[in-house]
């Protein structure tokens, strides 16, 4: 029961939650009348009828209690780690550029361009920017794109994605693709993808975005 409770999500524990929440008052009520039915004055058969729903309700309360105890270290175990993944900043360790290095220096030096929407970009782009001076990239190579268009279609972005238009699909694609692989196999999200031109314009190069957290 704890394995099994332990593997749920916040949401799908929080009816459980409320279920031995009200399963605990019930016990507590039980445990209240079969208090009163044993006092002095009552039958017998009453009392005997009391005490055993008080040991009952007194063991029902002891079980409900651990259920919740496990349900709450759950949520908050779920929640501490949650507060630690978006606080912590997505970056690549020295080894790890290294590796990604080795998958996408082979591609040559496209031509690209960096744009971002979060907060916490500041590392990864200077860790990217080591990547592409390693691999001799063309730096920050303007890409004509429409601007509005552009901060439009970062709106609501998650991960980071490359993406280039359908006409440099061939050229763009594959090294975009190894990119992507590269920063996924180093548990950072990403992608990559064909940007149409009715949400970009004009792009001529590999648009590297790096959106919120996922």
């Amino acid at each position: 029961m704890f394995v099994s409770l332990s593997s749920l999500s916040v949401d799908n524990l929080e009816p459980w939650r409320e279920t031995f929440n009200l399963s605990l008052m019930i016990s507590t009520l039980a445990v209240c009348v079969g208090v009163y039915w044993e006092k002095e004055g009552n039958p017998e058969a009453i009392k005997r009828e009391g005490w055993l729903l008080a040991v009952w309700g007194i063991a029902l309360e002891i079980l409900f209690s651990v259920f919740l105890w496990q349900i709450d270290s759950s949520i908050s175990a779920q929640q501490r780690a949650e507060i630690i993944r978006l606080t912590t900043p997505r970056n690549l360790s020295p080894d790890a550029v290294k590796r990604v290095e080795a998958k996408v220096c082979p591609f040559g030096s496209p031509p690209f361009q960096i744009t971002s929407v979060t907060f916490d970009e500041i590392l990864l782009r200077n860790e990217f920017s080591q990547i592409i001076r390693t691999c001799k990239w063309n730096d920050r190579v303007a890409s004509g794109a429409d601007q509005d268009s552009l901060i439009a279609s970062l709106s609501g972005l998650v991960g980071i994605r490359f993406g280039y238009s359908p006409d440099h699909a061939e050229q763009f694609g594959p090294v975009s693709k190894a990119f992507a692989d590269a920063l996924v196999a180093e548990g950072i999200n990403a992608r990559a993808e064909v940007i149409p031109p009715s949400v970009i314009p004009t792009i001529n190069v590999i648009e590297i975005q790096i959106g919120q957290r996922p």
